[in-house]
C-alpha cells in the first residue's frame, strides 16, 4: 500500500500568493485609473457630439468611441458606474475636445 500524502499549503506560502493577488488588483486597478484620467490624445480640435434624451451609458459611451473621444467604452462604462454618474447625463449638443480624459468627460457632460 502506497502512503496517502497530504498536500499542506504552509502559511508562507498562503502569504506569497495573496501578495501575488494583490499586486495583480493593483495593476489592474492602476491601469484603470490611467485609462481613465489621460487625455485622449493630443488633437485638442472640437468634436460636435450629442446626447439624445434617455440614452444611456452603453449607447454614449460607444457614440463617443466611434468619434474619436474615448479608447475605450468599456472603460468609459466602468468609471461612469463606480462613480455614480450613470443617471446624471443631461440631454443636448456639446462642442468637445478631443484631448479630453474620460474623468473630465464625464464631468462635461453630466
Amino acid at each position: 500500500m502506497i502512503p496517502f500524502k497530504k498536500n499542506r499549503t504552509t502559511f508562507g506560502s498562503w502569504v506569497r500568493r495573496m501578495v501575488i493577488l494583490l499586486v495583480v488588483i493593483l495593476l489592474v486597478v492602476g491601469w484603470g485609473m490611467w485609462q481613465v484620467v489621460r487625455a485622449n490624445g493630443s488633437d485638442a480640435s472640437l468634436v460636435n457630439f450629442s446626447i439624445n434624451t434617455g440614452q444611456g451609458v452603453k449607447v454614449i459611451g460607444t457614440n463617443l468611441e466611434k468619434d474619436g473621444l474615448i479608447s475605450s467604452q468599456w472603460w468609459f462604462e466602468v468609471w461612469v458606474y463606480v462613480s455614480g454618474t450613470e443617471k446624471s447625463f443631461i440631454a443636448g449638443d456639446y462642442n468637445l475636445p478631443k484631448n479630453v480624459s474620460i474623468l473630465n468627460l464625464t464631468r462635461l457632460l453630466t
